[in-house]
This record gives structure tokens, C-alpha cells and sequence, in this order.
């Protein structure tokens, strides 16, 4: 009997980042630093908005900021070593609980990522570099195993060379200070099922070979991963239940930007009894994840790797199984055979 799956994915956008607080000596201080903080695209897991959306009020990013004597100078000088930036209470801006002031020349360069810190109780892991000689930071991460762990991580655009006169100010709803523009820095990536009603069952669909370490490089220019690292994962995507007429999307794992020639779907599912109220189990499905495919400008391509904010939803249609026909006919034709019965005197 035949069983018919279809797999396509439809791309979207996503992203996020974190930071830490330390006090540094400056002379001759000018007006407090404050930060605004915008962020681009659907801001989190469980956000949806479409376009542009505020940083949320109750979040915290970790940030860096340098102190140059002209315009693009160099990193040596390192004005706000780490420091977690937070929404001060009753007022419109963000800054660190240890007040930094403007300089009262020269020019400030900030980067920034979120969250500030990971939740509490996962495996995961994030820590940032200092800055490079090429005038880079990485943050080196480890996706959380536990879905509900896992976050939006975000890394900012460089804010170059900025002065308490440029210093962005309140437009329409945003916060006062200096703007922080956050980027999601991961792949969302979800899983939609659906298919004929009352003749499938999921037992169990897993997500394996995936790698969950990776490096993130940032330079004011540029912005990348490394290839991940670490031994390859897997993730439960979906539990038992009855496959019916209505899509049912997993929930969103926030994970790496990778290559997906080792990742891999597996389904495994039972088909209906029609004569009795019972489950056949049938032989597992497993479909290598960069088969899935996607239209662009009209062309069908393959979807062969994750790439950074970019969101995922792999459709899984169970398709109607093969009816079983029977095709009737006999076997062979009459054999003649001629019998002679003894003459009657």
C-alpha cells in the first residue's frame, strides 16, 4: 500500500542577542548615555507582528561601547566594558544601573546583543570575546536542548562614532537615546502537519542531525557564523495524536544557521483499521530535510541549508492512502473431457 507525503517549506524572518555592567573612569563627563532600542522583524517567539516592533520594556541587552578621538578611530579604548542595559523604571530609555556621561569630544561606537543571559535552567550557554585586532566581537553559543529554553538571540547593528549630538531621540514610540537596531541571528524553524482525517496517526516525529554550537562573529561590516561544532542533536518535534483536516504547527525551535546535508525528519505513524477501532503501526518515514523545497521567483529549489533571520515552516501532508482495488478472473477455461458410456441392449 502506498503512502503518500508531501514535504515543502515556506521561508519568513528571525533573530536575537545579550550584555553585562561594569563602571569606568572618564574625565570631564557630559550628559547621562541613554540607549533606545528597536528591533527589526517579528521580534520573538511569540511575537508575530509583522515590520518594524519595539525592544519589549522588560527585556535586557548586554552591550560594549568604545571611546575614539576622531571618526573611526580604533578599539583601544574601551569606554563601557560590558554592561546589561535595562529599561529604567518611569522613564522612556534604556541604560546601565551604573550611570556612564558623553565625553565631552570625541565620538562613543556601540554594539550590542540580547538577551542579557539565557533562562535560567537550560544547557545552553553564551558568552562574548573581547574585541579583536580586526575590530571584531564573538559570541560563542549553545543552543538550549529544551525547546521552551531556547531564545531569539540578537546581535546589533555597530553604532559608529556617536555623539551626545547625534544621540537618537523619541520617534514615533520608540525610547529616547542612542538607537541600538537588533538583527535576529538565528533560523526559526517549525514543522505544520496535516493530511486526510481519521486515517493517521503520529506516533512521534523527531529533528536529528544537528548541530547546536556555533560561533558568531560580528565587525561593523559584516556579520557570520562559523560552521557549528559539536556533536549532531535531536529534538522531539511532535508527540502522539490523531493526524485531521486542520494543520497543526509544532513548536518553533530557535536553532543555528546550518548546512542540512546530515538532518533529517523522522516520522513515525500508524494507519487506521477500518474494520476494527485499532492502529496498524507502519514502517517509519524518514526524509532527509534538504529535499524540502521552495518557490523563488517561480522557480522550485531546494531548501539545503538555514541561513541567519530567516524562519522556517516545513508543511508535512499526510495524503490519502492507496484504495485497495481487486481485479477479478478465471483462472482458466473448461477442460473437455468426453465420456463413453457402455452401449444399452
Amino acid at each position: 500500500m502506498k503512502k503518500l507525503f508531501i514535504i515543502a517549506a515556506a521561508a519568513c524572518v528571525t533573530l536575537a542577542s545579550c550584555v553585562k555592567n561594569e563602571p569606568v573612569a572618564t574625565p570631564d563627563l557630559g550628559e547621562l548615555i541613554t540607549f533606545e532600542a528597536p528591533i527589526v522583524a517579528p521580534a520573538t517567539k511569540a511575537d508575530a507582528a509583522v515590520g518594524t516592533v519595539l525592544y519589549p520594556e522588560t527585556g535586557k541587552f548586554y552591550l560594549y561601547g568604545w571611546y575614539h578621538a576622531a571618526v573611526d578611530g580604533d578599539f583601544a579604548n574601551k569606554y563601557i566594558p560590558g554592561a546589561e542595559i535595562a529599561k529604567v523604571a518611569g522613564q522612556n530609555y534604556f541604560a546601565p544601573s551604573t550611570s556612564y556621561y558623553w565625553p565631552k569630544s570625541g565620538y562613543l561606537s556601540f554594539f550590542a546583543y540580547s538577551p542579557s543571559a539565557l533562562p535560567e535552567g537550560g544547557d545552553g550557554s553564551l558568552s562574548a570575546s573581547t574585541m579583536t585586532l580586526d575590530k571584531s566581537m564573538t559570541l560563542t553559543y549553545i543552543v538550549p536542548s529544551a525547546q521552551a529554553k531556547q531564545v531569539d538571540l540578537l546581535y546589533s547593528d555597530w553604532a559608529m562614532n556617536k555623539t551626545v549630538a547625534n544621540e537618537t531621540t523619541t520617534t514615533e514610540g520608540s525610547y529616547n537615546g542612542v538607537e541600538i537596531v537588533f538583527n535576529h541571528a538565528l533560523s526559526a524553524v517549525t514543522f505544520s502537519f496535516s493530511g486526510v482525517a481519521n486515517m493517521y496517526k503520529i506516533n512521534s516525529v523527531t529533528l536529528s542531525g544537528v548541530k547546536k554550537t556555533a560561533v558568531l562573529t560580528s565587525a561593523p561590516n559584516s556579520t557570520s557564523w562559523a560552521d557549528p561544532s559539536g556533536d549532531a542533536v535531536s529534538y522531539a518535534i511532535l508527540g502522539e495524536h490523531e493526524v485531521s483536516g486542520t494543520a497543526e504547527v509544532s513548536d518553533m525551535l530557535m536553532l543555528i544557521p546550518q548546512n542540512l546535508a546530515a538532518a533529517k525528519l523522522t516520522i513515525n505513524y500508524s494507519l487506521k483499521n477500518p474494520s476494527a477501532a485499532e492502529w496498524i503501526e507502519q514502517e517509519a518515514k524518514v526524509i532527509n530535510l534538504n529535499t524540502a523545497t521552495t518557490t523563488v521567483d517561480e522557480e522550485t529549489v531546494a531548501i539545503a541549508k538555514w541561513d541567519m533571520g530567516t524562519k522556517y515552516t516545513y508543511n508535512v501532508t499526510f495524503g490519502a492512502a492507496s484504495v485497495i482495488k481487486f481485479a477479478p478472473s478465471i483462472k482458466t477455461e473448461w477442460t473437455g473431457v468426453t465420456g463413453t458410456i457402455p452401449e444399452i441392449n
